[in-house]
């Protein structure tokens, strides 16, 4: 085995299979350029007027309203995982009550 010359090189490649999809040059846009055009289009129909829907001051409508803080309270995790404590200390006190709790001790 010997170190091969530039013609041998050339002469493998242009045999290759490989070739004809791998040697074609083509020019993609960029996924900037994508985006790009994508946020002009979608500019050029935010500008146009609608028929529905309400616009605020920004001239942008709203889809959805904030929620008030109490809302944010009862749909916490913590606060829906408390409420699952409680409830399940309350049933296990009340079972426990009429005698039809769990796991008894035996003397």
């Amino acid at each position: 085995m010997d170190i091969l010359a530039d013609t041998e090189i050339d002469e493998i490649v242009r045999s290759s299979r490989l070739v004809p999809k791998y040697n074609e040059t083509i020019d993609r846009e960029s996924a900037y350029e994508m985006l790009t055009e994508k946020l002009k289009v979608s500019q050029e129909l935010e500008e146009k007027p609608t028929r529905k829907g309400k616009k605020t001051k920004n001239n942008t409508r709203r889809t959805r309203q904030d929620k008030s803080t109490m809302e944010k309270v009862l749909t916490s995790t913590t606060t829906k995982q408390i409420g699952r404590t409680l409830a399940r200390e309350f049933m296990r006190g009340i079972l426990g009550v009429l005698g039809l709790g769990g796991t008894t001790r035996r003397r």
